[in-house]
């Protein structure tokens, strides 16, 4: 989780509600999210500063299309998905990387992608009061995630990026005063990333190394084996 003043930030599994596995990098002190291919997960942000919230959340640097009201004194979090025109919380969905080819070039997605919560103060608009709907702004799309150099296919492969989930919160359809911002309370940032990207930016150790290392530690071992002289006794123990 990502903790900042009084709110905290997390990526969690849509099936399990648990969040992802994280880890944080000792350069830049920045908060990774291990994540894998084809599952499905929220956003939760949650927190008390002794005033009403309001937040809003963008993945990949496109916001959700709509922002939500975090009660003072509560202990409940928000679950931010993708909002219908219903007003149900669809998940979203990391889905595996493709190289795209256009006009013969191949365009390389990153191993991360980002989420980001901003977090304000809530001033009800007494202008005017407004319907649930009016909260639900255009359809959330994925964003555009950076370009990595030096990217194989392989780890190509086992990139992530953020798309549309299947998974569905019923969400309170009720009928009130539109909210808007007032100063800003905190900006909240986290990365996920997947495994091949963790090993990148050396979070996590290279396989192919331990391996390699594994190998040479073996084949020390052998041949201090081999150096060693073998000694037999030639003599019974009853002469």
């Amino acid at each position: 989780m990502v903790t900042q003043g009084k709110f905290t930030v997390q990526i969690i599994n849509a099936e399990t509600d648990e969040p992802f596995k994280e880890h944080v990098s000792t350069t830049d002190f920045k908060t990774y999210v291990e994540v894998e291919p084809e599952v499905e997960y929220y956003i939760r942000v949650s927190g008390t500063n002794g005033i009403d919230a309001l937040v809003h959340v963008e993945v990949d640097q496109v916001s959700v299309g709509y922002c939500s009201k975090l009660p003072a004194y509560s202990n409940e979090s928000l679950r931010m998905g993708c909002r219908n025109a219903k007003g149900d919380i669809t998940s979203f969905l990391f889905r595996k990387t493709l190289i795209d080819h256009n006009d013969g070039n191949a365009e390389r997605r990153i191993w991360t992608g980002t989420v980001r919560a901003n977090i304000y103060v809530c001033v009800p608009n007494t202008e005017v009061d407004y319907g649930y709907h009016d909260h639900v702004g255009k359809g959330w799309h994925k964003g555009e995630v950076g370009a990595t150099l030096g990217v194989t296919p392989l780890n190509q492969k086992k990139g992530v990026y953020s798309d549309h989930g299947d998974a569905k919160l019923q969400t309170n359809v009720q009928w009130g005063k539109r909210y808007k911002n007032g100063p800003k309370l905190e900006e909240i940032n986290l990365i996920y990333c997947s495994t091949v990207g963790l090993i990148h930016f050396g979070l996590l150790p290279n396989p192919v190394f331990q391996l390699l290392a594994q190998d040479a530690g073996d084949g020390s071992r052998r041949k201090r084996a081999k150096q060693e002289p073998i000694t037999v006794d030639l003599f019974d123990d009853d002469e």
